[in-house]
């Protein structure tokens, strides 16, 4: 099973992880918050390529909220 599929997967069985990530997508590089999601720690551990890619285009692992979305379009062109 491939990064993204294992992220699919793990993504269905956390939709509490999901409902945070969808509106505040950043979270992901929180230290707080993945040590409060072990399993989602480990997985971005073993997958750094798949977190720099949800850090860079987060709508394509969930669907963001109209906020979240402009707050990723903002990192996104300070990055570039």
């Amino acid at each position: 099973m491939m990064a993204g599929e294992k992220a699919t997967a793990g993504a269905a069985a956390h939709p509490d992880i999901i409902k945070q990530l969808r509106t505040k997508p950043m979270l992901i590089e929180s230290r707080q918050f993945l040590a409060s999601h072990s399993e989602l720690a480990q997985f971005m551990n073993e997958h750094p390529d798949w977190r720099a890619d949800f850090v860079a285009n987060p709508g394509n692992y969930v669907p963001l909220s109209p906020g979240a979305e402009r707050a990723a379009e903002r990192v996104a062109n300070y990055h570039h």
